[in-house]
């Protein structure tokens, strides 16, 4: 089971290697960036194919931060001017940090758009859920299911096991109703009372469905 991404030793390493080595703190930015990118692709590519032909939920992506962007955007053109004024020294290279991480957000952007990031897959009776580390759960084991519809949270509870707190703002409606509608009914005991509890949930998801919908007609 994985505990850790081997991406975050690298940039363990990669940092104490650099304080012994002395890098840049621009260089080894741009090292780290790379092989954030290379890692994150890598990684969703690699999942997108092991979990190919199984039931899984992805998430939308990641919405971009215009305000970090734009003061990226300033930092790079600062860092222009002082290079057109032939005015370069090694504090201004501090400055390339915040371009060169906007670029790597921005193609990480593109990386997740393409490779949706899956977070929960259905394989048998089991459900494996990617967080931090790999954690997997008995489906026949599913006892509760909560919805929280004023912070749009759905809450399911294992017996012997953790909790697991679901975003639903960070999925599909329907592809979220439609995974934890098939998770419920793969769970053998108290089948009537989840459909009685989900209901809820049911209607919650629909209605935000409904508004999302409406939104987009207004725009």
């Amino acid at each position: 089971m994985q505990k850790i991404y081997p991406l975050v030793l690298i940039i363990i390493i990669l940092l104490i290697s650099g304080i012994f080595i002395e890098l840049p703190i621009w260089l080894s930015a741009s090292i780290l960036s790379i092989l954030f990118v290379i890692g994150l692709y890598v990684k969703l590519a690699f999942l997108n194919h092991k979990t190919k032909g199984k039931l899984v939920l992805r998430t939308n992506g990641e919405r971009i931060n215009v305000t970090f962007y734009i003061v990226a955007f300033l930092l790079l053109g600062y860092f222009i001017y002082k290079l057109y004024i032939n005015d370069v020294s090694g504090s201004s290279l501090i400055f390339l940090v915040v371009p060169i991480n906007f670029l790597v957000l921005f193609i990480s952007h593109i990386v997740r758009k393409t490779y949706k990031p899956i977070v929960f897959v259905i394989d048998g009776n089991t459900l494996i859920y990617y967080d931090f580390s790999v954690k997997e759960y008995d489906i026949e084991k599913f006892r509760g299911l909560m919805f929280d519809p004023e912070r749009k949270r759905l809450q399911l509870d294992f017996d012997g096991q953790s909790s697991i707190l679901v975003d639903c703002t960070s999925y599909d409606s329907k592809e979220l109703l439609a995974f934890f509608e098939t998770v419920t009914e793969k769970s053998e005991r108290n089948f009537k009372f989840l459909k009685r509890k989900g209901k809820g949930f049911t209607e919650a998801l629909k209605s935000q469905e409904n508004s999302t919908n409406s939104k987009q007609k207004e725009i």
